[in-house]
């Protein structure tokens, strides 16, 4: 009987997991966050090795914040800006699957993402606050990077490429050849950041956050949500997905 009910359920929910692990955006999601976990455990580890119990009544206050102070950078260069990494990593695979020049893929999913991250920081112009590189920005990096992957890798196959003549070294005409693609998918990431500039959100966190978060941060306060995204956490890792991630990229801010 229950060897019965075991293949039934296999039977079902096999295909949906096939389905599912074999999805190139789920696969590029997985993967780039693989490539990110060598950066993410580094930083983990001189986070702890900065905040051991104790060591403030060992060494005194002033030398343990000076510890703490030369290990900071390990995990502000990592942790703090994990977001970042992790569409690198989702830019590169999306192409790379698809059999592009893997490279692009990376420079075409960051240039798409710093286009809509605003560049303000304390009314300072010029300056990207890292919250925007870390788990803040990780929702809106991981669909601009989904996003100018697919529309590079459409130019391309459109043909909308410069051709070198035979003569002219791989790499330059490899450079040469993704230029009006790259140039196409930016534009039009700069094309919507100017026309959310004119909107009441005024950029596309703000719109993401009022439209997706704001009624999430309702729900958020109750067990109800609390149990749905305990579920959804326990469901991406089913499928190989750091589920913890992926959930708190949205309930973080939140």
């Amino acid at each position: 009987m229950n060897n019965a009910f075991m293949d039934k359920l296999e039977n079902v929910l096999m295909p949906v997991a096939d389905k599912l692990n074999n999805n190139r955006y789920l696969t590029a999601l997985r993967n780039g966050f693989l490539v990110a976990l060598p950066l993410i455990v580094f930083g983990s580890i001189f986070v702890v090795i900065a905040n051991l119990p104790f060591i403030d009544g060992w060494i005194g206050e002033e030398a343990y914040a000076t510890f703490q102070n030369a290990l900071g950078p390990a995990s502000a260069a990592t942790l703090s800006i994990m977001g970042l990494f992790v569409i690198l990593g989702i830019g590169y695979k999306m192409v790379e699957e698809r059999g592009g020049e893997s490279i692009y893929g990376v420079a075409v999913a960051l240039g798409a993402f710093l286009i809509l991250t605003p560049q303000v920081l304390d009314e300072t112009s010029g300056v990207i606050p890292t919250s925007a590189l870390g788990v803040q920005g990780l929702f809106l990096g991981i669909f601009t990077a989904f996003i100018a992957a697919e529309l590079y890798q459409f130019f391309v196959r459109k043909k909308l490429t410069i051709k070198m003549p035979d003569g002219v070294p791989g790499s330059v005409s490899r450079s040469f050849s993704s230029l009006i693609p790259i140039a196409f998918t930016l534009t039009i990431f700069l094309v919507v950041r100017i026309i959310f500039s004119y909107t009441p959100f005024e950029t596309v966190q703000n719109f993401i956050y009022t439209i997706i978060q704001e009624p999430l941060t309702v729900l958020g306060s109750g067990l109800p949500a609390t149990l749905v995204a305990i579920l959804l956490i326990q469901i991406f890792w089913f499928f190989g997905l750091h589920g913890q991630i992926i959930i708190n990229s949205v309930l973080d801010p939140i």
